[in-house]
């Protein structure tokens, strides 16, 4: 996830029928471009959230890698609420989507430590109908956005960040975990095009 910061937090007008609310072509990215950005990596379950991982800055801010990734995440973060889970749950589902981090030595490391997952080439790289994370970094940003004094250096995103992921309501986490059969059900209705969620 891409953390963002701006002066000016536009809105985009998109003129259509109601029943046009979901077509490709009045539907956005949510990427702007020309704002600070903090690289983090988060994780949920039911009744709980990870650490807030904050990668460190990389020269020229370089995209992550394969290693980077099992380095930060896999190795540590993603490992530790792994294991915890799987002693209070029994079973857990690892769902990762196929960004290219995802793949090589990270499989071959998902692998070692025996997770059952929905990797690369299972889960679709772009699925934010899909993915309740997704709606855990809307509701991340909008809570940055709206506090007073703004976020305005990189410094204070990501205090901020590391603030309000602690603060995040769980049981609204909950509900987006729950509404997985739905999303499931919403975007086979859609034969995978765009959805409500």
């Amino acid at each position: 996830m891409a953390m963002q910061t701006a002066a000016n937090q536009g809105i985009v007008w998109v003129w259509r029928y109601p029943e046009e609310e979901y077509d490709e072509d009045c539907c956005g990215p949510t990427q702007i471009s020309g704002f600070r950005k903090v690289r983090v990596w988060g994780a949920i379950r039911y009744n709980k959230l990870s650490k807030l991982v904050i990668f460190p800055e990389k020269e020229g801010e370089g995209k992550l890698d394969a290693k980077e990734y099992c380095d930060e995440i896999i190795d540590k973060e993603l490992f530790n609420f792994w294991r915890d889970g799987m002693e209070e749950l029994g079973d857990l589902l690892i769902m990762e989507d196929g960004a290219p981090y995802h793949k090589g030595v990270a499989s071959r490391r998902r692998s070692e430590y025996g997770w059952v997952s929905w990797g690369p080439g299972i889960w679709p790289s772009n699925s934010p109908d899909l993915n309740p994370i997704e709606h855990v970094w809307h509701i991340l940003r909008n809570n940055i956005r709206k506090r007073v004094p703004r976020v305005t250096t990189k410094e204070d995103l990501i205090s901020a960040l590391q603030e309000e992921w602690e603060r995040l309501d769980v049981i609204k986490v909950n509900r987006l975990i729950l509404s997985m059969p739905k999303r499931l059900h919403a975007v086979i209705q859609a034969k995978g095009g765009t959805t409500g969620y």
